[in-house]
């Protein structure tokens, strides 16, 4: 088990973190609003890990959030995007705060299943009912938007001051004490099999493990094939964020040891091992530098291995601009004309492996990846050639 969550300090949230908090709290009182702070949040600023350059804050209300979205928008001159059906509002580009490139402030609502892998069912409901439809007990936590401003404007102990004032329903501060992660019901996974993905993101990401019961859950879930319920589109945008984090080698260790990447349903049976074999590789070499072109590469294979058409799949779960997508055309053709693949990058030579239809060209490219340490050889050892 790894140490618990120091104390933190106010250092934790920035000076533009507190100003837009204000601003949207005098906001709240001038429209005589009562408006939560949920989520993810809370749950960074207690691991003191917020991250300044892409603040993640979402709002709640319990009433009418969308009269409260458009004061927002028009006062901080952002663009609204409205998706009624969910009871949600984004502001974007706020110009009054522009290193905050969205937020979003939605209804407090419940969920309803009507069967595993869909969207849900959506209606109104109180801060209490919306925490408790949230994926684990650390996503659960919520904190009033004035106590919360108030608490960072303070001279007091952070840490002890929000404990003090969290809504802490479902002892989310007690799992993120212990670093677990925790479902809130037994069919969490089944309701939503995506969350098979986020609990091992979460415990690689806090550095803790999945509880016994949820992990139980989790396997189960995995078992009676839920993954085969929702979209490949879908398991692409979680295989993405996982490659995201900072050290996705101990997310697809996660994943693998969970039995996920095996039971990933895109994937052609008699090419599993294959895929999974493939998205480790990939996962180690990203923990020490991130690279759209190493990313790309892992869609890439697993795509490949998949009934989709490679092409169109990777550029729509990737999001690739026409630049990147040209950039990387460049690489297949170049390394497709290479008579030696020496000199050429890690990057280039994982991406030639993935797309190259040819079985003596995909051999040399494995080749070269096993000199760079990036493939093991025939005995399961990882061999470096220093010369490349």
């Amino acid at each position: 088990m790894s140490e618990k969550p120091s104390s933190v300090g106010q250092k934790s949230v920035s000076p533009l973190q507190l100003d837009f908090l204000q601003t949207l709290d005098s906001l709240a009182s001038k429209n005589s609003r009562e408006v939560y702070v949920v989520g993810g949040f809370i749950r960074d600023i207690l691991l003191d890990s917020l991250q300044s350059n892409k603040p993640d804050i979402d709002f709640v209300l319990e009433k009418d959030a969308e009269a409260f979205a458009i004061h927002a928008a028009k006062a901080l001159k952002g663009k609204l995007r409205k998706h009624p059906a969910f009871l949600t509002f984004k502001v974007e580009a706020p110009e009054a705060f522009h290193l905050i490139p969205e937020f979003d402030i939605a209804t407090a609502r419940t969920e309803i299943y009507v069967c595993p892998g869909a969207l849900p069912k959506i209606k109104p409901a109180s801060i209490h009912d919306d925490l408790k439809r949230r994926d684990f007990t650390i996503n659960s936590l919520a904190i009033r938007l004035g106590d919360l401003v108030a608490i960072l404007q303070s001279e007091g102990c952070l840490d002890t001051l929000l404990k003090a004032k969290v809504l802490n329903y479902f002892n989310g501060l007690e799992d993120l004490e212990s670093r677990l992660i925790r479902i809130l019901h037994e069919k969490s996974f089944v309701d939503d099999p995506t969350r098979v993905f986020r609990a091992c993101r979460y415990a690689a990401r806090i550095g803790g493990e999945i509880e016994s019961s949820t992990l139980e859950a989790l396997k189960d879930s995995i078992s009676h094939q839920s993954l085969q319920s929702i979209s490949w589109f879908r398991i692409l945008s979680e295989l993405k964020k996982a490659l995201s984090e900072k050290s996705p080698s101990d997310v697809f260790s996660l994943l693998d040891r969970c039995g996920i990447l095996k039971a990933l349903p895109c994937v052609a049976p008699d090419k599993i091992e294959d895929t999974r074999s493939a998205l480790l590789r990939l996962a180690r070499p990203l923990k020490k530098r991130q690279s759209e072109l190493l990313f790309s590469t892992a869609l890439r294979i697993f795509v490949y291995y998949s009934e989709e058409e490679p092409e169109p799949a990777l550029f729509r779960a990737a999001s690739l601009s026409k630049e990147q997508r040209e950039s990387i055309s460049q690489d297949i053709r170049k390394l497709r004309s290479a008579t030696s693949l020496r000199g050429f990058s890690e990057e280039a030579l994982l991406l030639g492996e993935a797309v190259e239809e040819d079985p003596e060209k995909r051999m040399e490219f494995s080749a070269a990846l096993r000199r760079k340490g990036l493939l093991p050889d025939e005995t399961g050892n990882v061999v470096v050639d220093d010369a490349n």
